[in-house]
């Protein structure tokens, strides 16, 4: 048997040529496609993070504070602000949870002084926060922003006085 040496042709190339452009036109739409979806985890991520960061941080917060009388919900126009307050070496201190200019803020005080929402430290961004009192050992909190949209209930572990509708 004899094997010839055979001719190429131009069809050999193109078909190569044709071939390899298939395969990086696969990749780049494999490429792309993952780009997407890892976007949009990205983005769950960060809704998450930003809905379990203000929650967590309101209730251990509370929890720090949850004797009956060191928690006072009040409203203004911006709405609520949590005040709890706090006997450190003899002196009463109060610490404020609040939104403001689109923040979740912290301000600790002396209990004497008022609430300065400019002098506020800023944890994570919220637009809006509401607390209502449920209960005499249970509060409702709706925050609101732009990756935040949540309702939560928390309960007051310290609390061991009468019947839960007082």
């Amino acid at each position: 048997m004899k094997f010839g040496k055979r001719d190429k042709s131009i069809i050999d190339a193109l078909f190569i040529l044709a071939l390899f452009a298939v395969f990086l036109i696969c990749a780049l739409f494999i490429v792309l496609f993952g780009a997407k979806i890892y976007k949009s985890t990205v983005k769950s991520s960060e809704v998450s993070f930003e809905n379990r960061t203000c929650y967590t941080y309101i209730i251990e917060k509370i929890r720090q504070n949850d004797n009956i009388n060191g928690i006072l919900i009040s409203d203004d126009s911006d709405g609520s602000v949590i005040t709890l307050t706090r006997n450190v070496n003899g002196k009463d201190y109060a610490t404020y949870l609040y939104c403001d200019e689109g923040y979740l803020k912290e301000y600790t005080t002396l209990s004497d002084n008022e609430l300065n929402k400019s002098a506020g430290t800023k944890i994570t961004p919220l637009e809006s926060m509401s607390a209502i009192e449920c209960t005499k050992n249970l509060y409702k909190f709706t925050l609101k922003g732009e990756n935040v949209d949540t309702s939560f209930h928390v309960s007051l572990t310290s609390y061991t006085g009468g019947e839960a509708n007082e």
